[in-house]
């Protein structure tokens, strides 16, 4: 036989001693040979969750320990069940890596789970719930729920009767000895099974409590209560429970269950306030499932939908910490949507949305804190997609020689970088250099442009002026181009098309404009 093998004989019978010394701790099946996998129930007082979400007060929990190679260097994996609901237990596994470096026993981690389900025991620092953490200390006045109980304290407590008469004194009497053994046993466990039924009874009555039923709670309670005359085997027993079921029926959370309240934070509240802050709970739920998933717009919607509807009712919920989450929301929202436009060069998008981002953190500094660095990077981001976007736009004009909006544009590029903190940007001096040379060739072609269209306009005057012969009703498809600058006077080549009665006669001449002095006149240079 191994050494592994041989240690999972031992812990084996470990395991087992230390489950038979508590009367609420029962082990329901083993796996392996040597066992190497528990399933482990625990009947006490411990929180759970419904199917749709509520926290309850369950006495029956689960969990399943696994050894794997390498134990004990290597800790068991437990994995929960049954819903139980405790800081340090996700749906999956229950981690005890921390624990197991302290105490590596498998019986005392029997125990110390115990612990955990009744609540005496949680570490809101490596927490794997957050719903759970914020749950536990708002109600850790109320913890623990329950305790593991020691058999000896209960056989104590509710066996007192002892056997040590029946040893035999008198040998004529063992026959009537035996007699009144086999009536003392039947009675003991039929009181036995009496308590026990009363007991489950009362367990009912608390989930009645637990699911806000509270007249039910308080019926099955008496029901229960009812039962326990005529013991006489297990008088003081009888008598422990019926103390148990008077507390529960004169316990405040049942008395003021059925006057219509039940307790929120320290106090109690109507049944309506509390279904109205569990529906506003449930929104926030949720809203944090739209996160996980990253479905941010609908987050952000049920978010301010919760918002929105504790305003609405008055309710006493701390509204500060979701308005937190949405202002950070919102702007991650509209930097990611800002990222996927500039990565996909939708520039007016990008802009659009980091603007909207800046817009933002102006609005809600107070609840975002320090947003400094990032602020800054959204910034810059904006100002490469702005540039994009008005380079992208000049071009286009260009092409399509609309001068007038490409001189906006660039003039506008020119106007932005240069209130831009550049640093030692490169990227942004070249832009600026480029826009400002764009702002001087576009304000010369604008102005070409304008004197191209005045000799379009006027071409009929000017051929009847140095042609008087022509007739101005004949001429027609004026054509004006730019030739050349005879210093700084822009030459155009001048033409029109003559219609005679047999013939069709192109004129042309060289025309040019003195910007001095802002009059137009023939050009007699060579062309």
């Amino acid at each position: 036989m191994s050494a592994s093998e041989q240690k999972l004989i031992d812990n084996h019978k470990k395991v087992l001693e230390t489950i038979r010394k508590y009367k609420n701790i029962f082990l329901i099946n083993t796996a392996g040979d040597p066992p190497d996998e528990y399933d482990i129930e625990y009947k006490v007082r411990g929180y759970s969750l419904t199917t749709d979400g509520r926290v309850i007060v369950s006495k029956h929990h689960r969990i399943k320990i696994k050894i794997p190679f390498g134990y004990p260097h290597f800790p068991p994996t437990i994995k929960p069940l049954s819903p139980i609901f405790h800081p340090e237990v996700d749906d999956y596994v229950v981690p005890i890596a921390n624990y197991w470096e302290e105490k590596k026993s498998l019986p005392d981690l029997v125990i110390h789970i115990g612990n955990m389900l009744c609540g005496a025991t949680y570490n809101k620092e490596s927490a794997f719930n957050q719903k759970a953490v914020e749950y536990y200390q708002k109600h850790k006045n109320e913890l623990p729920l329950d305790s593991l109980k020691p058999v000896e304290k209960i056989k104590r407590e509710r066996d007192p009767i002892q056997f040590n008469f029946l040893i035999p004194v008198f040998k004529f009497l063992f026959l009537l000895s035996f007699l009144a053994i086999i009536g003392y046993g039947g009675l003991f466990f039929y009181e036995k099974l009496r308590l026990q039924q009363a007991s489950a009874v009362l367990t009912k009555a608390e989930i009645y409590e637990v699911d806000r039923d509270f007249k039910k709670a308080q019926q099955t309670a008496e029901n229960a209560l009812k039962t326990l005359d005529s013991f006489y085997l297990l008088k003081d027993s009888a008598k422990v429970l019926q103390k148990e079921i008077e507390s529960f029926l004169q316990s405040k959370s049942l008395l003021e269950g059925l006057k219509g309240k039940i307790r929120y934070g320290s106090n109690y509240v109507s049944i309506e306030s509390v279904q109205k802050i569990d529906f506003y709970r449930d929104l926030i739920s949720e809203a944090e499932i739209f996160v996980k998933k990253r479905a941010y717009s609908q987050a952000i919607e049920t978010y301010e939908k919760s918002l929105d509807y504790a305003e609405t009712n008055q309710l006493p919920v701390d509204t500060l910490n979701v308005k937190q989450i949405l202002a950070r929301l919102r702007l991650d929202l509209a930097v990611s949507t800002a990222e996927k436009a500039h990565n996909t060069k939708n520039w007016d998008v990008a802009v659009e949305k980091y603007t909207e981002a800046l817009a933002i953190i102006d609005e809600h500094s107070k609840l975002l804190g320090a947003t400094a660095k990032q602020e800054e990077s959204i910034r810059h981001a904006l100002l490469i997609d702005q540039i994009a976007a008005l380079t992208l736009k000049a071009d286009e004009a260009e092409k399509s020689n609309d001068f007038a909006n490409a001189l906006k544009h660039h003039q506008a590029l020119v106007d932005l970088i240069g209130k831009a903190d550049s640093g030692d940007s490169t990227i942004l001096k070249d832009a600026l250099i480029h826009s400002m040379q764009q702002v001087a060739v576009l304000e010369e072609k604008l102005r070409l442009q304008k004197q191209r269209q005045w000799l379009i306009s006027n071409y009929k005057e000017i051929f009847q002026i140095h042609y008087p012969s022509v007739i101005s009703a004949n001429l027609r498809n004026p054509q004006a181009v730019f030739v050349k600058y005879n210093d700084t006077n822009p030459v155009f080549d001048l033409s029109c098309l003559e219609k005679g009665q047999t013939s069709v006669v192109k004129l042309r001449m060289y025309y040019q404009y003195n910007p001095q002095t802002g009059e137009w006149s023939i050009y007699e240079g060579d062309a």
